[in-house]
């Protein structure tokens, strides 16, 4: 399809606009056709598309060329616009990727300085981005990467190189270091020149962190896998020995190392390699005679058999380490010259053949390493052994034969590894040989013919791990090293490492693999994550804290248990100066003296401050770990706190300390009685001394005063693992007799055996003198006490237990004697026990001796006592004996008279307020009507009526001010003298309001109040009918009485949880605040005129507060000067 379009539409019309609107049309190629010539049409025609123009008058010839040209730009715009919309889709898809990636993702420019970064690498150094564009990449590099770094910066920059990736560490916003792995990349511009540097970066603290992790197991598993990637690509016979040696010396700790190898047709061991300082090699030889490398010992088929079955051997004789093939006069030479004087024994044996042996020579104080470690080594050692000495045999079959069939043919067959010739096409296999069969189990028949992916053989135990390896294979035509999983026939699968080349056979391409069995190397690497998680677990929960420091004596690794010994976290102690955390400084350098001089240090005990600035005693256990130079590599150790084991043995000091100082005598027996220890308070009271008594039976004091019967339940007593507790008369050494208070135990170890007894006893002769002396008193005491009829109590100060009462007590109180000396006279005495305790000190030190309290009886009865207190002292143990005397009644009888006076003195301070109210308020009205009269009588006479109507209206007025005012009084004294009965019930709340509106109703018209009621018609109260009407009287003549011209009066009431708040609101003169507090009160009695001269007698807001309360109410008022008021007051709902 094409549009041809004439732009010519007539004269004076531009056809370009029209054209650019068939141009909107993407789909179909468009060439215009015009008549014009003009130069500024043919500009713009050529300015609105790429088409093309063409005048009508060129010819075929050209409109055929251009309509040609036309498809062709047709298609070039369409895949423009396909580049253009793919463009904008990698660039949108970009974005995402770049905001969302979990790797950090930066932007830096030629001059170093960050123009973008992810939010990944936002959050990676912990800065904002807008922190970051402020910043060059050099502001966060750690100093030591610098360097480093800045190099392949330049490199890249100045166009050296593309790329570089590196390990480096960043210094975060916070200060803490982060490993990243970062790659970088340069962005340049279509001549080839950098405009930017694109760097991805990820963060690897938690991989390097991991990788710091020590322990001992993770130490001999990572040398077991060392060993084994070490020794895998070794061919060479001379090589692997000498790899074989120093690796064993350098992962074992041994002095010496040697590596023997075992010629089965000579059944002898030939020393290949020794490892050792020099001068331990000198000192053997010129023991031995000769050099030892040229040592050959025949081995027995007893020995061999032995080392057959013992792998492994711990000894402590070189000569019994090499089956006597040093003698013993040497093989001690040689111990005794280099300090090594014990052995382990190796022996290296694959399917009951013997390869060779080795010999690790220890110092003392080097431990052995494990036996299963050693196995390891062994395993595979031996298999390396075995590999090298086939390889061997291959290498000097193909040195005579290289380019023969023949000689193929043997190196096919002798090869260790599994060699498979297959087709490339198919995979079907041409030849195995047979390490392939005994590898895989298939036997060559089996599988001769078929491919090795095909159901029935199925060798790859991952179909795509085939494709990968071809894949691999065909494009670099070679492959070495690929790990592959293969099943063989039984179904087990084992682990190679498979090298690979395409060869060509009789034109045909061919895959000829070698295939090395790793699966041993593959358990191994497997046992040691496991052992890394084990260790990891182990790390992280050890209870005592390990720790290694470097050689600069900072803190590289400690474990999490730190945190429990010293308060501080492992994160804050890396990298810290261990010598920082000694309390003396000293300490550190005799640390360091010791583990230098002996290479170890042994519960070496020292101070070391926690982060609370706590001192805390710790055990050290650490070793040296010198570099190849013997100078210090690191120190590693264990920190165990000790602070309650020097607490303890502070205490025993301190506890042997009392011992040899104690006032008692101390004797300790063993199980048969015969004295091992006495202190010397035991020499001073018996006289004799320790010499004299050691060995002997404590019999040698006995006076013959001390029943037999006593002697007896002792030891029955002390045989059964019990204390014994009692007294003997014994005899000094110089006859005197003198009387002892003993307790005696048995001292039981671990197992529940009685291994001696220990005798704790007091010289008590003066005591027993005063106690018989002091018992003819207390016989005394209690004779007036226990005959006594006033109520008597003994009371311990310290304890406040009732130490005795006599009967009269026990009466009182209403308790039994047992029960009255169980308790303590805080359960009697109910005041607080702290006081208590002040009043009973105040008694002790005589200060205070009368008292007045509150007493509890048995039944629960509060009484009011008075207590006479004074100290006695019996048994000498100060008490205090009390005499208790009860007042309750008189205190009853002062309450009432206080109580009378109290009321008297309000009655006659109402009396005088009531007779001045009636003095005062009853004066006025009284004298207006008499004076009134009066006048009425003089105009009378005087025949003038003409005022008559005034005074009659303001007698009238008086009446009833002096009615309303002798009604009030008349309440409020019934009030008083409590003649008002209060008879509540059942009352409509509403219809009462109504009622005592309606009354109201006349003086509210006079001055064009609106008065108006607010509540609903079922709301009851509880309340006297009388009282309610008295204060709904007043309240509403008050709002009245105080509202100006025209204004309102609501009442109104709502129900509020148990009661029923009743409001009477006005819109008058308001109450000033300081009159607030002294409308409900009697003696602060005041009248305000009404807004139109209303008298008052300021009685009954008082008489509604005294009528509320009895209902169960309150009242109160909230009012603003000038606004108005509001009198709220409740009643009990019905």
């Amino acid at each position: 399809d094409l549009i041809l379009m004439d732009i010519n539409l007539g004269p004076g019309i531009d056809g370009t606009v029209a054209a650019q609107e068939i141009l909107k049309t993407k789909d179909i190629p468009i060439l215009f056709l015009s008549s014009h010539t003009e130069k500024e049409i043919v500009e713009l025609t050529e300015k609105i598309t790429s088409y093309g123009y063409v005048v009508k008058n060129t010819g075929p010839v050209v409109l055929a060329v251009s309509i040609k040209m036309a498809f062709k730009l047709f298609e070039a715009n369409k895949e423009i616009s396909f580049s253009a919309n793919s463009l904008i889709q990698s660039e949108s898809q970009f974005a995402a990727v770049y905001e969302k990636s979990p790797i950090g993702i930066v932007q830096v420019n030629l001059q170093g300085k960050i123009i973008n970064a992810n939010p990944t690498f936002v959050r990676i150094l912990g800065y904002s981005k807008n922190e970051l564009l402020q910043l060059k990449w050099k502001d966060f590099t750690h100093p030591d990467d610098l360097e480093m770094n800045s190099e392949l910066y330049v490199d890249v920059i100045s166009g050296k190189r593309d790329s570089y990736s590196i390990e480096k560490r960043y210094v975060k916003n916070d200060n803490e270091i982060v490993w990243v792995s970062l790659s970088v990349v340069s962005v340049k511009n279509s001549d080839g020149k950098p405009m930017f540097l694109l760097g991805m970066v990820e963060d690897i603290s938690e991989r390097i962190n991991i990788e710091k992790l020590k322990k001992d197991e993770i130490t001999y598993l990572n040398s077991i896998n060392q060993l084994a990637i070490k020794l895998a690509p070794f061919s060479h016979k001379d090589d692997l020995y000498n790899i074989i040696s120093k690796s064993l010396m350098k992962i074992s700790g041994a002095e010496i190392v040697t590596l023997s190898i075992y010629n089965p047709e000579q059944k002898e061991i030939k020393i290949e390699r020794i490892e050792a300082k020099s001068h331990l090699v000198n000192i053997a030889n010129r023991y031995l005679g000769t050099n030892i490398l040229n040592l050959r010992f025949k081995v027995s088929d007893e020995d061999y058999q032995t080392m057959l079955s013992e792998v492994v051997g711990f000894k402590n004789s070189l000569s019994e380490t090499s089956f006597g093939s040093i003698s013993p006069t040497i093989g001690n030479a040689i111990q005794k010259m280099t300090s090594i004087d014990k052995f382990a024994g190796v022996a290296y044996i694959i399917d009951g053949k013997l390869f060779g042996t080795s010999i690790l020579g220890f110092k003392k104080e080097v431990p052995f390493p494990s036996e299963e470690l050693l196995k390891s080594y062994a395993h595979i050692i031996a298999l390396s052994i075995q590999r090298k000495t086939l390889e061997d045999k291959f290498y000097h079959v193909d040195k005579g034969m290289r380019l023969s069939e023949e000689k193929f043919s043997k190196i096919f067959r002798i090869s260790p590894d599994a060699i498979i010739l297959s087709r490339l096409t198919d995979g079907v296999m041409v030849e195995v040989n047979d390490s392939f069969t005994k590898m895989t189990g298939f036997a060559k028949e089996e599988v001769i013919g078929k491919s090795s992916s095909s159901e029935m053989i199925g060798l790859w135990l991952d179909f795509n791990q085939r494709e990968n390896f071809v894949n691999e294979l065909l494009k670099n035509n070679e492959i070495s090293g690929f790990e592959v999983k293969l099943k063989k026939k039984d179904g087990s699968i084992i682990n190679g490492l498979r090298s690979a080349k395409i060869i060509e056979i009789n034109g045909e391409s061919h895959i000829l693999s070698i295939t090395h069995e790793i699966t041993d190397r593959k358990k191994i690497e497997e046992s040691l994550l496991k052992s890394e998680a084990k260790f990891k677990t182990f790390f992280n929960n050890i209870h005592d804290a390990y720790y290694h420091v470097d050689v600069n004596y900072l803190i590289s690794e400690i474990s999490p248990s730190i945190e429990r010994i010293s308060g501080y976290s492992r994160e804050e102690l890396i990298g810290k100066p261990v010598q920082s955390f000694y309390e003396n400084a000293n300490d550190r350098d005799l640390f360091l003296m010791e583990i230098s001089k002996n290479g170890f240090v042994k519960d070496y005990e020292v101070k070391l401050i926690s982060k609370n600035g706590e001192s805390k005693w710790v055990s050290l256990n650490a070793n040296l770990v010198p570099s190849s130079d013997n100078k210090l590599r690191y120190i590693e150790g264990f920190i165990t706190e000790i602070n309650d084991r020097k607490k303890l043995e502070l205490s025993l000091r301190k506890m042997a300390h009392a011992v040899e100082q104690s006032p008692a005598s101390i004797v300790v027996t063993d199980v048969d009685g015969n004295i091992e220890y006495v202190n010397p308070k035991f020499t001073e009271v018996s006289g004799y001394s320790e010499k004299e008594v050691l060995g002997k039976n404590p019999r040698i004091l006995g006076s013959g005063l001390t029943p037999r019967m006593v002697y007896c339940e002792l030891w029955e007593t002390l045989k059964a693992g019990f204390e014994w507790k009692g007294e003997f008369s014994n005899r000094k050494k110089n006859g005197d007799i003198y009387i002892e208070s003993a307790s005696i135990s048995p001292i039981i170890d671990e197992f529940g055996k009685i291994t001696n007894f220990v005798a704790v006893k007091e010289d008590i002769t003066e005591r027993k003198l005063a106690e018989n002396i002091l018992e003819e008193k207390e016989e005394f005491y209690h004779a007036i006490f226990d005959r006594s009829g006033a109520i008597k109590l003994l009371i311990d100060p310290v304890t406040f237990k009732i130490i005795d009462g006599n009967p009269a007590a026990e009466e009182y109180y209403g308790y039994s004697h047992d029960q009255l000396i169980d308790l303590k006279i805080i359960d009697i005495n109910i005041l607080d026990p702290e006081k208590i305790a002040e009043e009973m000190q105040k008694a002790i030190s005589g200060e205070k001796r009368y008292f007045n309290f509150k007493h509890k009886l048995a039944n629960g009865e509060i009484r009011e006592v008075e207590v006479y207190s004074s100290k006695i002292v019996l048994r000498g143990k100060p008490l205090l004996y009390s005499l208790i005397h009860d007042i309750t009644e008189r205190k009853f009888a002062e309450l009432q008279i206080k109580k009378y006076a109290d009321e008297l003195k309000t009655a006659v301070a109402t009396k005088d307020k009531f007779f001045s109210i009636i003095a005062h308020d009853l004066k006025s009205p009284f004298n207006a009507i008499i004076g009134f009269s009066d006048l009425m009588e003089m105009d009378y006479k005087n025949k003038d009526f003409s005022n008559f109507e005034l005074y009659l209206d303001s007698i009238s007025k008086s009446s009833k001010s002096a009615f309303n005012l002798l009604e009030t009084l008349l309440e409020w004294a019934m009030t008083q003298s409590r003649r008002i009965k209060y008879l509540p019930k059942r009352i409509n709340l509403s219809s009462k309001i109504k009622e005592n509106t309606e009354f109201a109703e006349m003086q509210a018209s006079k001055k064009n109040i609106d008065l108006s009621i607010n509540i609903q018609n079922d709301l009851f109260v509880f309340a006297d009918k009388y009282m309610l009407n008295a204060i709904l009287r007043n309240l509403i003549s008050n709002a009245i009485k105080y509202t100006y011209q025209k204004g309102s009066v609501i009442i109104s009431a709502i129900p509020k949880n148990s009661f029923v708040q009743v409001a009477v609101k006005d819109t008058g003169i308001g109450i000033p605040k300081k009159f607030i507090d002294q409308l409900f009160k009697i003696e602060k009695k005041s009248s305000t005129p009404g807004t139109e001269k209303e008298t008052g007698t300021g009685l009954g807001l008082i008489l509604c507060k005294e009528f509320v309360e009895s209902n169960g109410g309150e009242i109160w008022v909230e009012t603003e000067e000038g606004k108005g008021s509001t009198f709220f007051f409740t009643l009990p709902v019905a």
